[in-house]
């Protein structure tokens, strides 16, 4: 009998997983979480798209119950061998769970580092590394009287303390932007049915935002790619991400954020597993917006990274929590490199790719998605993801609220630029070429 592997919240690129512990002689598991107030059923039917994904056989499903007692029980007669956080919101119990059955996971009693906005940057802070200033408040009262006395009425930023896709993420200039942030994220809680614990009111920090994915385990981590974000203005609110863009990490820039980025691993106390980090870059250097303990969003396909990086980040990542060498030989592209700290290695870009975060300029009916076609003729088309049909769209705010993503990769830059504004000025200008509009 096969031992088993178990992700729990199996969604966005955590879809890769499934293969790659099938690939790895392993059975594949989900655990899917108790949502406080949601049904599990409803649960079941919003996570069905994502399972769609699943290459082969799907399988077994398994139901948190809401008693955390009774689920550890299930799980310890499932008997798996590890257990690996699918998503944000699986981090928490995927963590309580491996720890409590004895099985290699990160320490509980770091997991507010590894998921609360306010936490994680108290951590980069206590550890000497550069962080951005603010504070929770639980009032608009408190969040005016912040953003007044301590940011003297600059802009600032405004968002929930657990929160995935930039979603309730504001950007605001006025003391009436910041007041109508404050309201929409208490609102956003409680229809989300979950508890409100609190609002960041943030210093806004300007400049290039990036993200470094890396894998740690026993204290040594692998930076698996060093992306560029691309923005582009739609509405007041906050730039929304149109691209990420893998880039070569031996130059210069891409050293100095690995090495801020390896600190901030060792400062969250992550010991295990994957982690998304996302950095902004100004004049002084870079500074944590925030991280994430799980792999990056935007539901990768691991063909598409094998053509960008020459590997997949969930192979690296299982790896890890099976306790192998995640400097392996079956990968010849990356190499250590000095750091202050030691020694970690980094993996180098294979081929140049971009992920493209498509975007609504106005709200629409869309009744069919007809641009099917005109997405594979590109040039550097490689796959999409998402643009459902029928159904309504809203003008673009945030991850959440996007069409869907396509997938570049080109051995041209220049040919991969060109597809890349192609798509841009289409969803700009020409949404009845991707949509039958109502």
């Amino acid at each position: 009998m096969k031992k088993k592997v178990m992700v729990v919240l199996c969604a966005s690129s955590a879809i890769n997983y499934i293969e790659d512990i099938r690939n790895a002689g392993y059975e594949p598991v989900i655990l899917e979480p108790s949502i406080p107030g949601v049904p599990p059923a409803e649960v079941r039917k919003e996570l069905e798209a994502e399972y769609a994904h699943i290459k082969g056989e799907r399988p077994a499903i398994y139901a948190a119950s809401p008693n955390y007692g009774e689920t550890l029980e299930m799980v310890r007669t499932i008997a798996p061998c590890c257990i690996i956080p699918g998503t944000d919101f699986g981090l928490e119990l995927a963590t309580t769970l491996a720890h409590d059955l004895g099985l290699p996971s990160n320490d509980p009693k770091r997991l507010p580092y590894l998921r609360e906005k306010d936490k994680m940057q108290e951590a980069v802070k206590a550890a000497g590394l550069r962080s951005i200033r603010g504070k929770v408040v639980t009032t608009v009262e408190e969040g005016v009287a912040y953003f007044k006395e301590e940011l003297k009425g600059k802009s600032a930023i405004v968002k929930p303390l657990r929160s995935a896709g930039s979603r309730g993420v504001v950007a605001c200039l006025t003391e009436e932007e910041l007041c109508n942030a404050i309201v929409n994220d208490i609102d956003m809680a409680h229809r989300d049915k979950a508890p409100f614990i609190g609002v960041l009111v943030q210093e806004r920090i300007v400049g290039t935002e990036y993200y470094i994915n890396t894998v740690t385990m026993g204290g040594q981590t692998v930076v698996t790619n060093v992306v560029r974000y691309d923005k582009m203005k739609l509405t007041a609110e906050r730039p929304i991400y149109v691209s990420a863009m893998s880039l070569q990490p031996d130059d210069a820039l891409c050293k100095m954020l690995m090495d801020y980025v390896v600190k901030v691993v060792k400062a969250t106390g992550l010991e295990i597993g994957p982690m998304h980090t996302e950095v902004m870059v100004d004049e002084d250097g870079p500074v944590l917006i925030e991280v994430n303990a799980r792999l990056a969003g935007g539901s990768q396909p691991a063909e598409w990274q094998d053509q960008v990086l020459g590997l997949h980040e969930s192979d690296i990542a299982l790896r890890a929590f099976l306790g192998k060498d995640i400097h392996t030989d079956s990968y010849n592209n990356y190499k250590a490199v000095a750091s202050v700290d030691g020694q970690y290695a980094y993996f180098l870009r294979k081929r140049p790719g971009y992920v493209h975060y498509g975007f609504n300029p106005h709200d629409f009916e869309a009744e069919e998605f007809i641009g099917k076609k005109l997405i594979e003729s590109l040039p550097s088309s490689f796959s999409y993801h998402g643009f459902e049909a029928p159904r309504f769209y809203e003008t673009t705010r945030d991850l959440f609220t996007m069409p869907g993503l396509v997938y570049l990769v080109n051995d041209s830059a220049e040919q991969l630029q060109h597809d890349y504004e192609t798509l841009l000025d289409i969803e700009m200008n020409h949404t009845d070429r991707l949509f039958k509009l109502k």
